[in-house]
């Protein structure tokens, strides 16, 4: 079924479920078997672009349906998660005298709560000291102080943006976010550090639309994202709307290591997409590897059928290829695309691949079958004045300080990188390593459900 029909048949039901979400709020931020609700499959970070030119440029500005969402929006905060507002996603709202608020931005930094610093304890707990709590008592938070930030605002959607599919995109936020579109419920996500995506097609509509996001400060996530850094809260990376064709790619991977004799490249790409258009009509997916003028060494390309939803291409070999490391960042554009059986393009993507071999022989950390000295740095996204919000523009002058003291590799303490972050360690000489400590922190909350199981727990 057309998922823009199936969404409306769900929105038939939609005031019974309204008033059934707030009333289980509460039982929804501590299931961890509940991590989102209504949100898009987890994927490769792209651009969707309207020609295959605009997206070799690569310039999310220009050649593409996006609307920022960044900017000023109503905010209203209160400690206790039983104050929060229950109606503030309702046309009736007047949120005209709530303050305003910046986005991106943790709300700690503007005068609304307190920022909080602790290693890998929880920010809720701290014995003696009320109204944090005594101990940690897994999945739960407390609900007398649940530091709680619902934001408003309006936008205006694009006019050309008919018979495309729309999402709403919140590439970081941090909290328990509860979001609504128009009065109606859209979906809910608990992880800061990942892009949170929801298909809002059958929801948008033109002209004026109403955005609001309740975010609780506390949920059973907590209680896996207790890394060393500062617990502040709210969104804290771009939030956008996007549109893509109703035929449209919906992720794609690629490999690109170079062979035993580190000599020749290989190239890998897979790629998936999706048919919401109704008819079953052909169209073609496929690849060009271009150099860094722009010349093409390497395509492909085949016809599926409108039920098909991926195509894995056969590998090939790049003869001699200008490799990657850290002193030669040698790099290529891989531009992926969907056309019509006469050559329209539908829609086109790009992103940078270099070739190279990372690898750990004898003890040994090789980079091309070559040894290599690591010279690096431990990188939080963190500025004084605007919290874990970090601009592109200040992003990059740490990647051109660093490598003015000749690092050569940033490790992504403890999560990845919105776009803005991954492209210029690809750019600027700089090997990449992301610490996962979930495993560390799972442990440690399997171990408080433990206790929480003995008979002396006051559960």
């Amino acid at each position: 079924m057309n998922k823009k029909y199936f969404l409306l048949t769900c929105l038939a039901a939609f005031p019974f479920a309204l008033t059934a979400q707030e009333n289980n709020r509460y039982e929804e931020i501590t299931n961890p078997k509940l991590t989102s609700i209504n949100r898009e499959p987890a994927r490769s970070t792209f651009t969707s672009y309207v020609t295959e030119a605009d997206a070799v440029i690569n310039d999310r500005k220009n050649g593409t349906f996006r609307l920022s969402l960044n900017g000023k929006w109503k905010f209203h905060y209160v400690e206790t998660f039983a104050d929060r507002p229950t109606d503030f996603m309702m046309d009736r709202v007047d949120a005209s005298r709530w303050p305003d608020i910046n986005v991106p931005g943790n709300w700690e930094l503007q005068g609304f709560g307190t920022p909080i610093y602790v290693n890998h304890p929880y920010e809720f707990c701290s014995s003696g000291y009320p109204p944090y709590w005594d101990k940690p008592n897994p999945p739960y938070v407390p609900q007398e102080w649940n530091p709680t930030g619902t934001y408003r605002r309006e936008f205006t959607l694009p006019g050309d943006w008919d018979d495309k599919e729309i999402f709403l995109s919140a590439d970081g936020v941090r909290g328990a976010a509860f979001y609504y579109l128009n009065g109606k419920f859209v979906g809910m996500s608990k992880d800061a550090k990942t892009p949170a995506r929801f298909n809002v097609s059958a929801i948008a509509k033109k002209g004026k639309n109403v955005i609001a996001i309740q975010i609780h400060r506390f949920s059973d996530a907590n209680y896996l994202e207790c890394q060393d850094f500062w617990r502040i809260s709210g969104i804290e990376r771009d939030i956008y709307l996007y549109a893509q064709p109703q035929i449209h790619l919906t992720d794609f991977k690629v490999e690109s290591p170079l062979d035993e004799n580190y000599r020749n490249g290989i190239l890998k790409v897979k790629v998936q997409f999706t048919n919401e258009s109704g008819q079953n009509s052909p169209f073609v997916v496929g690849y060009r590897l271009l150099d860094k003028n722009d010349q093409q060494i390497a395509q492909s390309s085949t016809q599926v059928s409108g039920d098909q939803t991926e195509v894995e291409f056969t590998k090939k070999t790049i003869q001699e290829p200008l490799q990657w490391t850290s002193e030669t960042p040698n790099l290529y554009t891989l531009v992926v695309s969907l056309k019509r059986p006469n050559g329209d393009v539908i829609e086109a993507t790009s992103c940078k691949v270099g070739f190279r071999t990372v690898e750990i022989k004898d003890k040994q950390l090789l980079v091309n079958g070559q040894p290599i000295l690591v010279k690096g740095v431990n990188y939080h996204e963190h500025n004084e004045n605007t919290g874990h919000y970090v601009s592109e523009e200040l992003m990059k002058k740490d990647f051109e300080l660093w490598k003015r003291y000749n690092v050569n590799t940033v490790r992504t303490c403890h999560y990845q990188y919105v776009r803005t972050g991954q492209e210029p360690s690809v750019s600027h000489h700089l090997v990449a390593g992301q610490r996962s400590r979930e495993r560390i922190e799972f442990l440690r909350y399997l171990q408080h459900l433990e206790d929480a199981r003995q008979p002396s727990h006051p559960v």
